[in-house]
This record gives C-alpha cells, structure tokens and sequence, in this order.
C-alpha cells in the first residue's frame, strides 16, 4: 500500500452526512429483476401473463397469440423506440467542433456542423480516426456544447445482442470466463496506469498538483465515513479487485472486513 498522505484529511471517526436519495429509478430496479430471471423464467412468466389476458378477453388461441406478442411489443419495444427517437432529437443540433477535434476519417463530413454523438466519437478516437487539438479534458468540460448523448446503432447493437445475451444466457462459469480473461492477464499490467492503490475507481482532488495516490486514499476515507464504518462493523466487498477498500477500511476504520473476486491475480 502507498504511503501517501490525505492532504487536509479528517480523522476517521469523522461523520459523513446521511444522503437519501429521492430520485426516479425510471423502471431500472424492474429491469435488472428481469434479466436476473434468465429466458426460462422469463418465458414461463410472458405464458402466464398472456394466458391471464386472453382469459380475461374470452380464452382463444388467437386471443393468446396477441396477447403473448403485444406484451413484449408494448411492454418494451415502444417505450424502448421511443427512448432512442427522444435521444436523437432532444439533444441534437448545430455545433462546431472544428475548433476542438481533428477527424481524419469520412465522418467528418457525416458529422460536420452538428453534434457528435459521444459513442462515435470516442470509438473514432480508439480507432486512431480523430485527435483532439486541445486538452481533452478542457474539451470534455464542453461536452454539451459539442457532443450529444444519443443512442447510436452500435450502442443498440451492444444492448440488444450483448448485454441482453450475456444476462439472459448469466452462469457461474460464464462469469468466471469473463473475470479471467479481463484481470488474469498479469497485475504489473494494471499497475502500470492504476498506481500503487489498484484501484479503478475516480479519487477525490483537491489540487491539480495533488498524485493519484492522494486522490484515491481520500476516496477510500470518504467511503468509510459516508457508511459511517467504525469499529467491529462487518464489511463485505463483493467484487473486491485488488482488496483497497478492504485493507483501508480494517486498517484505518477497524472493520471485519471480507473481499470476493473470481479472480486469481487479485486480492
């Protein structure tokens, strides 16, 4: 573990504030419930609906037939369409982005005078097609003057066929498959941009002059008091990493605490 210090750091029997959200979920707590069900579920469950409404509309085969579509249809398809027509349309329009960004492929001209979608742009980046002329960052703080948030043809083709397949199709091992494959490829790897915390996640800074050590020790102090950790508390991290959280926490806050990670060249 690094030994740098928390600039004006609080001591750590310091209280954070108690945060309650009262934001709208938008359906997104019945929509992971979903796809934790897997297809059989899902389909047991679309039969059952769908007899239940054909029964109440006097029982056909038709009747069942419709209902078994429609559920789906308007259930998901048209709040889903909807959805992505809203993000083509409300966050469009006329933009320069001249001034902040070299394309050197076709869509330059795709794109020329209006906003660019965030998804093709930083795709076009990663493919070596476009260069930022400024401080990514300075161009980033303008991102709603030059970017648009809008579902892209390569974003629905990630949701529908990937996520949705990786979720409905979940197990063990596939999980498994993927954590290996991802952090087992040698941790100097992630060292290398991760610094001495291996940690992911942003820091918290106070100074442009501050390290990335400082930034992220602080984060690790402000999570431990946000869930106000003293001592003897329990503390579980599902999907631990390299462990950070659950050293800092045992070392600084007193905790029980207990890490999982599928993966081998982790904690």
């Amino acid at each position: 573990m690094t030994s740098a210090t928390i600039p004006s750091a609080q001591p750590a029997t310091g209280k954070a504030s108690i945060h309650q959200e009262k934001g709208r979920t938008r359906g997104l707590s019945f929509i992971f419930y979903l796809l934790e069900q897997g297809k059989a579920k899902l389909l047991l469950m679309l039969t059952v609906l769908a007899l239940v409404l054909a029964g109440m509309a006097a029982w056909s085969w038709v009747a069942f037939v419709i209902a078994f579509v429609s559920i789906p249809l308007f259930g998901a398809g048209v709040p889903l369409a909807y959805l992505i027509y809203r993000s083509r349309t409300h966050d469009a329009g006329p933009a320069d982005w001249t001034p902040y960004l070299d394309w050197k492929g076709p869509k330059a001209e795709k794109h020329k005078g209006k906003k660019v979608p965030m998804e093709t742009m930083y795709e076009a980046y990663m493919a070596g097609e476009l260069d930022f002329t400024q401080d990514p960052f300075e161009v980033l703080l303008k991102r709603n003057q030059i970017f648009s948030m809008a579902f892209t043809n390569n974003d629905l083709k990630f949701y529908l066929k990937d996520m949705l397949g990786q979720n409905l199709g979940h197990s063990i091992k596939a999980d498994e498959g993927d954590i290996a494959h991802v952090y087992n490829r040698g941790n100097d790897f992630y060292n290398w941009f991760l610094g001495e915390t291996m940690v992911y996640t942003s820091g918290i800074f106070r100074d442009r002059d501050e390290t990335l050590e400082q930034g992220q020790l602080r984060k690790l102090d402000t999570v431990c008091k946000y869930v106000q950790m003293k001592p003897g508390d329990k503390h579980l991290d599902l999907g631990c990493g390299w462990g950070t959280l659950v050293a800092h926490a045992a070392k600084n806050f007193g905790t029980d605490s207990t890490g999982v990670t599928l993966a081998q060249e982790q904690a």
